[in-house]
């Protein structure tokens, strides 16, 4: 079977449409197959973009952490994310597969969090701020874990909401 009969076979609800209680389908109000629903501007579709990156790249952070702590190393992060050229690579080369996949999870996280702001490009203090603002560094107790964590919902919320406005 290729992916589109398996698809089909499981009778999967097309995206935008929802089943009744008698089986039926109907449209989502306000979702794609609404015939009301206007197209998404192009601010929209960016915002919806990069919402969806921060929030998964949210999860996967929040998976490496164990009791408010973070299981991945901070510092060898900050390393990999604001080092030199070379030497950011000997980091990223050199740290576990926790720290790794934080370290990636990160990077976009804040990628789609400050290209959303400015559009610009990021340099290394605003990956340092941001990386402050939004995870754990090291020494800091669990109740800061979980401000920080509360900081990246606020942030994704903000902008996945502003993909769903009046363009």
């Amino acid at each position: 079977h290729n992916a589109f009969s398996r698809h089909a076979s499981q009778k999967a609800v097309p995206r935008g449409y929802r089943k009744a209680a008698e089986g039926s389908l109907t449209f989502i109000p306000g979702g794609p197959a609404d015939p009301n629903t206007k197209p998404l501007t192009e601010n929209q579709a960016n915002a919806r973009l990069f919402g969806d990156r921060m929030a998964a790249s949210h999860n996967i952070v929040n998976q490496l952490e164990t009791g408010g702590k973070p299981i991945y190393n901070p510092l060898t992060i900050k390393a990999i994310l604001t080092g030199p050229a070379g030497f950011s690579d000997i980091a990223y080369g050199q740290a576990d597969a926790s720290t790794q996949s934080a370290a990636q999870a990160m990077r976009d996280f804040i990628n789609a969090t400050l290209r959303r702001e400015s559009g610009a490009a990021i340099s290394a203090s605003e990956y340092d701020n941001a990386m402050k603002q939004y995870f754990p560094q090291i020494g800091e107790d669990k109740t800061v874990t979980a401000q920080k964590r509360a900081n990246r919902e606020t942030a994704i919320q903000g902008i996945m909401d502003a993909g769903y406005m009046p363009g």
